[in-house]
């Protein structure tokens, strides 16, 4: 049972097989779908969507969820694909092992850190769009409406960076497989069979 559960959380920190690079080419997958979920907000004809081509046109604060869109499609799709690559590669390798602890913390931090930067870059422009665009509200209003969104990106980001580079330096911090454990069987055999021999030579 002991033996069973090791495995299993061995198999679960990427010990045995692609198992990182399936996670992150998943991860790809679904941030895919997303995107053009994303997209199709620009171009459904009934409202409220139709806003959102007005907020981003007229710049400003639309250039908040432009950026929030493009950095999902790149990070999102592009990025986790490379990474899926990556440690396809380093999974590939006989001899390692890839870093699970690494890999699992990684992994978590760029995904909490870039859904939550780039979707909270999206709403506070698409709210500041709102209350510049189609409200016409003065720029300080909107800059107030805005200013509560600042931080929390500023952290989302730092926990971002920090999935990139643990996702990065797992395959490389990764641990040499274990070697075999000698067969005692055949050395018990080995040592019966000269005792059997001594034996019938007495």
């Amino acid at each position: 049972m002991v033996g069973g559960l090791l495995s299993a959380m061995e198999a679960y920190l990427g010990g045995a097989g692609r198992v990182w690079a399936s996670r992150f080419r998943k991860g790809a997958v679904a941030n895919a779908f997303v995107s053009v979920f994303w997209t199709l907000l620009y171009v459904l004809p009934f409202e409220p969507f139709p806003m959102l081509l007005k907020i981003v046109v007229a710049g400003g604060p639309g250039v908040w969820f432009m950026l929030g869109y493009l950095l999902h499609m790149i990070v999102g799709f592009g990025g986790f694909l490379g990474l899926s690559y990556l440690y396809s590669v380093a999974e590939g390798t006989e001899d390692r092992r890839v870093n699970g602890v690494l890999a699992l913390t990684g992994y978590a931090a760029l995904f909490i850190g870039f859904t939550g930067a780039t979707v909270g870059l999206a709403v506070a422009g698409a709210v500041g769009g709102y209350e510049a665009v189609i409200l016409h509200a003065p720029v300080e209003s909107v800059r107030m409406v805005m200013e509560p969104f600042v931080n929390p990106l500023r952290i989302l980001c730092i926990v971002a960076v920090i999935g990139v580079i643990a996702s990065l330096a797992a395959p490389y911090a990764s641990s040499p497989s274990p070697s075999p454990l000698p067969d005692l069987s055949r050395h018990q055999n080995d040592d019966r069979y000269g005792e059997n021999q001594q034996r019938d030579k007495i």
